[in-house]
C-alpha cells in the first residue's frame, strides 16, 4: 500500500510503495477551446516520488499558463519496467479522454524530473513499442508525445541554475505544443 515517508524538513512530500499507478488531472482554467496538456512524471530515483514539488505544484503552475497538468503516479520502488508501462498507459488514457478533459489531442507533452525525466526520454525514443498487453480501447492510441522535456538535479548545481534550466525546459515545451506537434 502506498505510503508517505517521514519529512526531511525540506517541505517535499515523498511517497513510495505505489503498486497501482494513477493519474491526477489538473484542468487548465476554462476556455472556449481545448488546451494543451503535459503529463508530469515526478522524480525519485525509481524508489520514491517527490509528488508535490515535482508533481502537483508543477501542475498548478502549468494551469497558470493555460496548460492542463496531469500528474502520473507511477510504480515504485524499483520497478523501471512497470513505470515505463505506466507512462505508456497514461498518454493513451489522456488521448482517449481528451475531449472529456478539454485537451487538444495532438498537443500532449510529457515532462519529467530525474527518474521521471528518464521515463519521458525513454517514451520519446521507444514509441510504437507497447510493453504490456492491450487492456481496452485506450491502448489502440499511439503513445507518441508532441513534446518532451526531461531534467535531472545534480548536487553540485545551484538552485538558481536549476530554476533557469526549468524555465528553459518549459519555454521549449510551450513552443513545441504551439506547433503542429512536430518536434523542432
Amino acid at each position: 500500500m502506498e505510503k508517505a515517508l517521514p519529512s526531511r524538513g525540506d517541505n517535499v512530500l515523498r511517497i513510495t510503495d505505489i503498486h497501482e499507478p494513477s493519474i491526477s488531472v489538473f484542468k487548465a482554467p476554462a476556455t472556449s477551446h481545448p488546451a494543451p496538456a503535459v503529463i508530469i512524471c515526478p522524480g525519485g530515483a525509481y524508489g520514491i516520488l517527490g509528488i508535490d514539488k515535482e508533481g502537483t505544484e508543477i501542475a498548478a503552475w502549468l494551469n497558470s499558463i493555460g496548460i492542463t497538468g496531469i500528474v502520473l503516479k507511477y510504480r515504485v520502488p524499483n520497478n523501471q519496467e512497470g513505470a515505463f508501462q505506466d507512462i505508456q498507459r497514461a498518454i493513451r488514457l489522456v488521448k482517449t479522454h481528451a475531449a472529456q478533459w478539454n485537451i487538444v489531442t495532438n498537443k500532449i507533452g510529457v515532462m519529467g524530473f530525474s527518474a521521471g525525466g528518464h521515463l519521458c526520454a525513454r517514451l520519446s525514443n521507444n514509441y510504437g513499442k507497447s510493453t504490456y498487453a492491450r487492456l481496452d480501447a485506450a491502448d489502440d492510441e499511439a503513445e507518441l508525445a508532441a513534446a518532451t522535456a526531461a531534467t535531472t538535479a545534480a548536487a553540485s548545481r545551484t538552485a538558481s541554475a536549476t530554476i533557469t534550466d526549468f524555465r528553459r525546459m518549459v519555454i521549449t515545451i510551450q513552443n513545441d505544443l504551439e506547433t503542429d506537434g512536430t518536434m523542432l
